[in-house]
């Protein structure tokens, strides 16, 4: 799942849903409750598999016409936990918070002291 706009380099925050097995990784588990189309079983988002990344190659696969039936719209509500979710794991790598940080920075706030000066 895309987190975030391109940025002026062309790169986007990807994170991943997996099967819960018992670890969160700092977030929470979604169930088929949360959202039955999205979530067929227990799911995690793994924090410290997000990556910043190329958006190029999800735009260029999302114009293909044989996979665009496979993209699913992720609803807000569980758009904001995981962003959230991904700003509270302690598992998140540093350049995904910074990223995440300029695109969202009310939610990094909420998480994170401004250093003293």
């Amino acid at each position: 799942m895309v987190l975030t706009t391109p940025n002026k380099n062309d790169k986007v925050v990807r994170v991943n849903f997996t099967s819960s097995r018992g670890q969160v990784d700092g977030g929470r588990v979604f169930t088929p409750s949360d959202n039955k189309s999205l979530f067929e079983f227990p799911t995690v988002v793994p924090y410290g598999r997000a990556q910043v990344c190329p958006y190029g190659a999800f735009r260029d696969e999302a114009n293909r016409s044989d996979v665009l039936n496979k993209y699913k719209n992720c609803p807000h509500d569980i758009m904001e936990q995981i962003i959230e979710d991904a700003f509270k794991s302690q598992h998140t790598k540093g350049e995904v918070v910074e990223e995440l940080r300029t695109q969202y920075p009310k939610e990094y706030d909420m998480y994170y002291e401004a250093p003293e000066d």
